[in-house]
């Protein structure tokens, strides 16, 4: 984990689990283009902040028009999370990773998208949920 502060703590077991899980969920969601299976892993919230690639989406609708839109002008999406490093810092944890997306075009081309990305997680209503992701391309 590398020396965050005092404040900040690895996760216990059972708050990793459930985090993993949540990761879980988002890569099954994404890869299966399902807006709502992907939705379910953020804050249904308009204090809902996500930046992705220089774009900055602000709330639940706005994310999901994103995703929406995104979903619909590819055939096929894959994603995998190369790498996470998880901490929590009070009732928040913070991730930091790497992650590929494999896309297929609607007229079957292929590319591969590689990010980094950082996320705050919370508990809200009994599960753990986004509240924060930021993700940056990389070479």
């Amino acid at each position: 984990m590398g020396d965050l502060g005092l404040l900040a703590q690895e996760l216990s077991d059972a708050v990793m689990a459930a985090n993993t899980r949540l990761d879980s969920r988002f890569v099954q969601a994404m890869s299966n283009k399902d807006v709502e299976g992907a939705m379910a892993c953020f804050i249904d919230s308009p204090d809902l902040v996500v930046l992705l690639y220089g774009k900055l989406l602000r709330g639940s609708a706005a994310v999901r028009q994103f995703l929406t839109e995104m979903f619909s002008s590819v055939r096929g999406v894959r994603l995998e999370i190369n790498e996470v490093t998880h901490w929590s810092l009070g009732e928040t944890v913070f991730a930091v990773g790497t992650a590929t997306y494999e896309f297929e075009a609607l007229d079957g081309t292929k590319s591969t998208l590689k990010e980094c990305w950082t996320d705050a997680r919370q508990k809200v209503a009994g599960r753990w949920v986004y509240v924060l992701d930021h993700a940056t391309q990389i070479p």
